[in-house]
């Protein structure tokens, strides 16, 4: 049996339910339209009503649908807004910073710009707060933030928690909803 996936709205109502409050992605029972005739039964008890995604080890599902991988955030956006696949925004951004929470609540659409600003604290980080590093020539903390590609920074603080909170009081005017001061992603 040979069908194309389009991701239309109708698609992937045939092929997954989601759970709009747990973020869980299933598959649907398939009928004749996806699969061959003779292997419906087979498929149905194989797959149907089980996990659609997989981790990809960055911390992310992914759902593999005809050949093709897709991030099964971007499938469970579309569910959730009832809209086609290809019509979900060019990023889909997680609230929380966890790339496994798939429920509505936890999905917003967005841009490059807007994803990146909640970003989690980096690994290299050695001061433990976001946007806030060691300024050896000044001898003080130092704290910093991209807006509109320009970075806004502000030197001379005496402890890395005083450069944090210049950071958060400045990504939350500068970024909104988006922006973030801790390692989860959030304000809190």
């Amino acid at each position: 049996m040979s069908w194309i996936f389009t991701g239309t709205l109708e698609q992937l109502r045939d092929l997954f339910d989601y759970d709009h409050n747990t973020g869980s992605l299933t598959w649907h029972t398939r009928d004749a339209r996806y699969v061959a005739a003779t292997h419906i039964a087979r498929w149905n008890t194989r797959c149907a009503g089980k996990r659609a995604e997989v981790n990809d080890r960055k911390g992310y599902y992914q759902t593999a649908v005809n050949g093709k991988i897709y991030r099964t955030h971007r499938i469970c956006y579309a569910l959730a807004h009832e809209i086609d696949l290809i019509d979900v925004p060019p990023e889909v951004d997680h609230k929380d910073g966890v790339g496994t929470h798939n429920w509505k609540s936890n999905l917003r659409g967005t841009n490059r710009a807007g994803n990146t600003k909640n970003g989690k604290i980096r690994k290299r980080n050695k001061t433990g707060y976001k946007g806030v590093t060691w300024d050896a020539s000044s001898n003080s903390y130092r704290a910093a933030l991209m807006f509109n590609h320009v970075q806004k920074d502000q030197r001379g603080f005496a402890t890395a928690e005083a450069a944090h909170a210049w950071y958060v009081e400045q990504s939350k005017l500068r970024h909104g909803e988006y922006g973030c001061g801790n390692k989860n992603g959030t304000y809190e």
